[in-house]
């Protein structure tokens, strides 16, 4: 089986508001890319990477586009069922762009697993823990309309809160002590910063609060900062931006800081580097986050499957950004049930891209 042909799109997506990181940071639309590859048996798999902005990671969505349209013609002819053969030559071509090899790799997981007809949590290892925990978003505001969103949340089944934090230490110690006048003994609230407080202000505000309940997510921006942040306070980290690949976990763990890992596809280039995070932090008992950088209904279903392989009592959760979005580029693939999320049983992705949603390619190759 051998890849015939390459198609890329591109699509705009449209958040239904504007969507606000620490340090001032804010998104209305999102660019992603799409890649559709097809076997000379006729199998078809499709791939995405949607960076979220430019001014989050290393990453913008022009970029991935042009990597993909030197990386695709080189595919051609490669074996399609070979997913090693394929990500080593498109290495080859293009060294590191983590965000193009997103969407190569993920097109391959669907592919394959439409040719041996199995979901692509089969190709990920297996299915351990069937129901997916999402978290529960809390706008990061300080006042009462807050409240019914917690309750919300918690009619669903949700016991895991998240917010984002501003960067400003003074509001986020008053929004974070507000929120846990809301939050119950058997709640937790993940407070994600996204690398955007300094890091004496990260230090300030987590003494403030001084909760159990709280979880920091990316406190500072770099492994260094988040360390002597964890040391300093005594409150473990969740890594996300600096998690890059499985050697920052080692270390973190090594250091005795580590609180979790929020894995991001997009950000560590596809699903197979994926899956080594997620099962270094398997084989450590490390909890995890699963997520992506951004993305349509197809990063939906990636999203969704590789988390099928965790174990329950460490997976704190999935998290995509499609109820943020009006925009749908296709159907399928991911099943809901109260607060929590599972992939379908059907083949690959489990997603049908809608036709007239991606639009036309902007280029081709067989």
């Amino acid at each position: 089986m051998f890849i015939r042909r390459i198609s890329l799109f591109q699509a705009e997506l449209v958040l239904t508001s504007a969507f606000r990181l620490s340090g001032g940071r804010s998104l209305e639309r999102l660019t992603t890319s799409l890649i559709r590859i097809e076997s000379d048996d006729g199998c078809v798999g499709w791939g995405e990477s949607c960076p979220w902005g430019s001014d989050y990671l290393p990453a913008f969505p022009e970029a991935v586009i042009a990597g993909l349209q030197k990386v695709a013609p080189r595919l051609i002819g490669v074996e399609a069922d070979n997913l090693a053969r394929v990500l080593a030559t498109a290495s080859r071509v293009l060294s590191g762009q983590p965000s193009v090899m997103t969407a190569v790799d993920m097109a391959c997981h669907d592919l394959l697993g439409h040719a041996l007809k199995v979901p692509a949590f089969t190709l990920l290892g297996g299915l351990l823990t069937e129901r997916l925990p999402v978290p529960g978003s809390i706008p990061p505001v300080v006042g009462d309309e807050i409240a019914p969103t917690f309750h919300r949340w918690r009619a669903a089944g949700v016991k895991q809160m998240s917010t984002k934090a501003t960067g400003d230490p003074v509001f986020d110690t008053a929004m974070v002590s507000l929120m846990l006048g809301y939050l119950n003994k058997d709640e937790t609230l993940k407070v994600d910063a996204n690398g955007g407080w300094r890091f004496d202000h990260a230090v300030s505000v987590a003494r403030s609060v001084n909760d159990p309940r709280v979880q920091f997510e990316q406190p500072c921006r770099t492994y260094s900062e988040c360390r002597a942040f964890s040391l300093r306070t005594g409150q473990p980290v969740i890594l996300d931006e600096v998690a890059t690949h499985v050697g920052i976990v080692a270390e973190a763990c090594g250091d005795g800081v580590l609180g979790g890992v929020n894995v991001k596809i997009g950000r560590v280039g596809g699903l197979s580097a994926a899956r080594t995070i997620r099962d270094s932090c398997i084989a450590n008992d490390i909890p995890v986050h699963i997520q992506d950088t951004g993305g349509s209904d197809i990063a939906r279903s990636a999203i969704v499957h590789l988390p099928h392989g965790v174990p329950e009592r460490i997976l704190l959760g999935i998290w995509d950004c499609t109820d943020c979005l009006e925009t749908e580029l296709g159907d399928g693939g991911v099943l809901e049930d109260g607060g929590t999320r599972f992939a379908s049983a059907g083949p690959g992705l489990g997603v049908v891209p809608r036709q007239e949603a991606v639009g036309n390619p902007v280029a081709e190759f067989s």
